[in-house]
């Protein structure tokens, strides 16, 4: 199940990055300021939001809900009444 998933969510998060990199428009830093040279191969790509933290956001966001899900197979369950709730359990 989640081998056939991956493929469909890496396609996901790369085609929204690059809508919001479009629709925001930021240059890469060294086209903006042509005395910065950059010490990778360059992208033409905008450089906002970065496809780095827009994967380890994502994954994370993935991962917290799968957790989330494990937990809340009893519904008794400490963190999904937390979940339910909020934190901390009052």
């Amino acid at each position: 199940m989640i081998r056939s998933g991956v493929p469909q969510f890496v396609h996901l998060v790369d085609e929204v990055k690059n809508k919001l990199k479009n629709a925001i428009g930021r240059p890469r830093p060294f086209l903006s300021h042509r005395d910065l040279t950059p010490c990778l191969p360059r992208e033409y790509s905008e450089s906002y939001p970065s496809g780095h933290s827009t994967w380890y956001v994502t994954t994370s966001l993935l991962l917290a809900a799968c957790c989330l899900l494990i937990c809340c197979r009893n519904a008794d369950s400490v963190c999904c009444r937390w979940a339910v709730r909020g934190w901390p359990p009052v």
